[in-house]
């Protein structure tokens, strides 16, 4: 039954409905390993629903631990493994539950969650959730489950956690922070973190107008604590100089372009020098999104779009769709 319905909606045959005219097709029931003219037909749509629905939130929350048993089993660790916390669009086509408005997608569906081993590419869990921003809670319990599921079976190992920077939540940082683990977010900019960094950026000038190259950077790090944090945390900004046309906003240069600095900025938990943990971070990120994107892109796909049942929930984490 699994393998027909796969094959259907492999084929473009989202529906469960669809069963009831393909379960008699020569070339399904080929697909499926049986004779094409004298097999008995293959299982009907209400057959394939009763299996859809009979998931239980324990069938879910055994699915989310077998993608991390089979990371585990398929990657041999070091003393330490970086994961890619990251969420994806998934719009929504019907009245399914958990579907929410984004305002900056200008779609309604769902934000899926998901959590991909950097070295390998490999998926580590997915989380089916509204199309909205995360809280800290939510990301602090989704980092939490992974962690333990993760050090059971690489004891000796540290795990790193990198994400953009709706994903550098407080609780998270806390957690991550007593548990023995690192991590390292972006970080939204504002005008205490430009002050900050205002002496390396009029430098960076200075030397960009003496360079003739058109872009020059510089790294830098101090430590800064924002309103909601209990101690300070170690701040990393890249810095990059260029020209761009002037809008008289700013004093001109002689061929009409001015100077403009462009900072982005990371909080860490790791040591080390500014300039190594930046292009860390960017590496990473890199690597991920090349070696990964085809698995992205099966791995996060909604099965079938069309029918709007409602999802198995396990728990505060873990929720995978019901289909057909």
């Amino acid at each position: 039954m699994l393998m027909a319905r796969s094959s259907a909606i492999a084929s473009g045959y989202e529906d469960a409905i669809d069963l009831d005219r393909l379960r008699h097709d020569p070339a399904m029931k080929v697909a499926v390993g049986r004779y094409p003219e004298t097999a008995e037909p293959l299982a009907s749509q209400s057959t394939i629903s009763r299996l859809e629905n009979s998931a239980s939130k324990t069938h879910a929350a055994r699915l989310a631990v077998a993608l991390v048993d089979q990371l585990c089993a398929a990657v041999n660790p070091g003393p330490v493994e970086i994961f890619d916390i990251d969420d994806t669009l998934c719009a929504a086509h019907g009245g399914q539950q958990l579907a929410f408005r984004n305002a900056h997608h200008d779609e309604r569906g769902f934000a899926t969650m998901h959590i991909y081993h950097v070295a390998s590419g490999a998926p580590v869990a997915a989380i089916l959730r509204p199309a909205r921003t995360p809280k800290g809670t939510e990301v602090r319990t989704i980092i939490e489950h992974v962690t333990r599921l993760l050090k059971q079976r690489w004891p000796n190992t540290r795990i790193g956690w990198r994400g953009d920077s709706h994903y550098g939540r407080v609780e998270a940082m806390e957690w991550i922070e007593g548990n023995g683990s690192d991590y390292i977010f972006g970080l939204p900019g504002n005008s205490t973190l430009d002050a900050l960094a205002a002496r390396t950026a009029d430098n960076l000038r200075f030397h960009h107008a003496k360079s003739s190259e058109p872009k020059v950077r510089t790294w830098t790090s101090f430590y800064y604590q924002a309103g909601s944090w209990t101690h300070p945390r170690k701040v990393v900004a890249r810095l990059e100089c260029s020209l761009q046309p002037d809008t008289g906003e700013s004093i001109m240069t002689s061929n009409g372009m001015r100077q403009e600095v462009d900072i982005r900025y990371v909080v860490t938990s790791l040591k080390g020098p500014a300039e190594h943990l930046m292009k860390t971070s960017t590496a990473i990120a890199g690597r991920w999104r090349t070696s990964s994107s085809c698995t992205r892109r099966s791995f996060l796909r909604t099965a079938c779009r069309v029918e709007a049942r409602p999802p198995i929930r396990c728990g505060s984490c873990f929720t995978l769709p019901r289909t057909g």
